[in-house]
């Protein structure tokens, strides 16, 4: 009788426990807390319910970074992640014994052609300069830090190249 109270206790108070300790993660910010008791009883319910808070939460704060961290129109990281972004690649091109260059590009003129044409036609020029920069730049070295204005890092070996390829862009 002791014996089976004991298993039946385990049965109850293992999940349990597993919930809480899962419970005790997601409140300190672990969303990849393991929750894999599968019962068809309350418990399992219960962990059931978890496990899609667990995976709201974590989508709610993925969503978040990307709005805090990326320019809405044009998908490139906006100057706030920019400014991390551009710290590592320094560092790697440091470390690999090359020198880091920074290159500002301000697309002169947008407000004439805004009036002239209507601010959809300026963003699809925004959003298509864009473009043609990813192509050039990796997006982990390159920014919309405002307006009309973008940021990259490159190094000095390249640059010069890399700005004529994007000259010669069409």
């Amino acid at each position: 009788s002791t014996v089976l109270r004991l298993v039946v206790m385990g049965f109850i108070t293992r999940p349990l426990q597993e919930l809480t300790a899962a419970a005790r993660k997601l409140t300190a910010g672990d969303f990849d807390a393991e929750l894999n008791y599968r019962g068809r009883d309350e418990v399992g319910q219960l962990t059931e319910a978890f496990v899609q808070m667990r995976d709201q939460q974590k989508q709610y704060i993925e969503d978040l970074n990307h709005q805090i961290y990326t320019d809405k129109l044009t998908e490139l990281p906006n100057m706030r992640h920019f400014f991390h972004l551009a710290k590592e690649a320094k560092q790697r091109l440091l470390a690999e014994g090359r020198h880091p260059v920074m290159l500002w590009f301000d697309l002169i003129g947008m407000k004439h052609f805004n009036r002239q044409y209507g601010f959809e036609e300026g963003d699809k020029l925004i959003c298509d300069f864009a473009e043609i920069l990813k192509k050039h730049y990796r997006e982990n070295r390159l920014c919309r830090y405002s307006d009309d204005h973008f940021a990259a890092v490159s190094d000095e070996e390249t640059v010069e190249k890399e700005l004529q390829a994007l000259f010669d862009e069409r």
